[in-house]
């Protein structure tokens, strides 16, 4: 019972939460059985507490039905009723929250209801809080399609014969159609770059012509979005991400900040994707946009740093050379990463950095305790070790862990064209590991194979060591 589907919920709930949600259940307009309120008050009185046997089946009903005998089926009802509650709770908070939204609904009960003089004076209301807010995100194209839509069946009833303007309908709903239609599409392309699936584009071709057709730059929310797509299907042609970033550099303050945290991040994933295809100038386009996105603190998550996002921030800023900003990243950010990862996370960063400045004694040890689920981070601890045995020349450590990393390699799914650049980085080891020592037309051979390879996980270094002539 400890893991049924309300227990997780009402954990995962704040104390404030559970709070209100009590107070719900003890309303008589929301709740007229009397063993969901108890069951309720138990809970949130456990929560918190050492969980031996406080939530057993027997625990519950006795709390939900005192001094009556147990009986599954009637706790397990009880257990659903509760559940129901939650659930309208969490609906009432989450329309509250969105203000505008709640509104809409306020106007088509009170349109429904024929009470035309409030309606008139919210709708008035709501039309000039839309008109007066500096967002014109998908969001507010969808608040005003909502609100003319509620305004035109408002004075359809009262004046049949009127003309209505649908005009404003239409652009406003075809403005979010499009935006969101265009957001997706990003999400799509950008899982395509890094994994097997492949996704049907036709769609997209036959959105972004009306895109065009529409007004690609008259509307915000579809400019930043089609240039983002035309990016990411054209990655050589730099003129759309200059497009894109000057759509974003003029319309940033229209998006809330929900919305403008993936733009941003559609936009430093393509400077991810083309620093790891070898094109060096989106280093500093990446770091640029990580620091504008943290100055606006967008890259928060309930609070906390993802490790990704962390990693991500340190790595750009090491591959600029610029040492002490990562490291003072590293410092002023470490404590507000997920306390749960928080202790993994800085370790592997740590290594990292002991790593990038060239100190593998340091970085060995800490690469070797990292443990991570996460397949690239994995990749990547896995790269770091390669070069530090490498370095280091620890041969029998190296030699096993080509074996050990290759057969990883092979056991991964879905993860594109980072299988190819760790995969070529391998094969190349490998062939220099095999090589008969000092032929040195064999390793200019392997040098120039290496630069004519696309994808090759650490290709700056390993044409660096060929040049020099490094031996095993």
């Amino acid at each position: 019972m400890t893991n049924s589907q309300l227990l997780r919920t009402f954990k995962s709930l704040s104390k404030q939460d559970r709070s209100s949600i009590l107070a719900l259940v003890n309303c008589s307009f929301f709740n007229t059985k009397k063993e969901a309120s108890l069951l309720c008050k138990y809970l949130a009185e456990q929560m918190g507490k050492p969980e031996h046997k406080l939530f057993e089946k027997e625990k519950l009903h006795a709390a939900a039905f005192p001094g009556k005998p147990f009986n599954d089926v009637r706790l397990r009802q009880t257990m659903a009723v509760l559940m129901k509650l939650i659930e309208r709770y969490l609906i009432i908070k989450e329309m509250e929250s969105s203000g505008q939204d709640g509104e809409l609904y306020l106007l088509k009960a009170l349109r429904e209801r024929g009470i035309e003089k409030r309606f008139d004076k919210k709708q008035k209301h709501l039309q000039t809080l839309l008109a007066e807010s500096p967002k014109r995100d998908a969001r507010s194209h969808m608040l005003n399609y909502s609100l003319a839509s509620e305004e035109m069946e408002g004075r359809s009833v009262k004046q049949r014969s009127s003309q209505v303007e649908l005009h404003p309908l239409h652009n406003h709903l075809t403005s979010y159609y499009l935006s969101e239609m265009l957001r997706h599409a990003c999400s799509a392309l950008t899982h395509q770059a890094i994994s097997a699936q492949v996704y049907d584009m036709d769609l997209l071709r036959q959105v972004l012509m009306l895109a065009e057709q529409f007004g690609v730059d008259e509307y915000p929310a579809i400019a930043i979005y089609y240039h983002a797509c035309k990016a990411l299907q054209q990655p050589e042609n730099r003129q759309h991400f200059d497009d894109w970033k000057a759509c974003l550099a003029k319309n940033e303050r229209l998006f809330s900040n929900a919305e403008l945290r993936g733009i941003y991040l559609i936009g430093i994933n393509f400077c991810i994707r083309r620093m790891n295809k070898g094109d060096q100038i989106f280093i500093k386009e990446a770091f640029d946009l990580y620091r504008a996105a943290l100055e606006l603190d967008l890259l928060s998550e309930k609070g906390h740093l993802t490790a990704f996002t962390f990693k991500n921030i340190i790595r750009i800023a090491t591959a600029l050379n610029d040492h002490d900003w990562a490291k003072t990243f590293f410092e002023s950010y470490q404590n507000r990463l997920p306390p749960a990862e928080r202790e993994n996370i800085v370790r592997y960063n740590l290594a990292f950095l002991y790593f990038r400045s060239g100190n593998y004694n340091k970085a060995m040890p800490l690469l070797q305790q990292v443990n991570f689920d996460d397949t690239l981070n994995n990749l990547d601890a896995r790269r770091m070790l390669l070069r530090s045995y490498f370095e280091l020349g620890e041969t029998s450590a190296l030699d096993a862990l080509l074996h050990s990393f290759g057969t990883y390699l092979n056991r991964q799914k879905d993860i594109g064209y980072h299988r190819d650049l760790y995969l070529n980085l391998i094969r190349f080891i490998r062939q220099w590991r095999e090589a008969p020592k000092g032929d040195t037309d064999f390793l200019k051979k392997l040098e120039e194979q290496v630069r004519s390879t696309e994808l090759v996980a650490e290709k700056e270094w390993l044409l660096l060591k060929l040049k020099e002539g490094a031996q095993f």
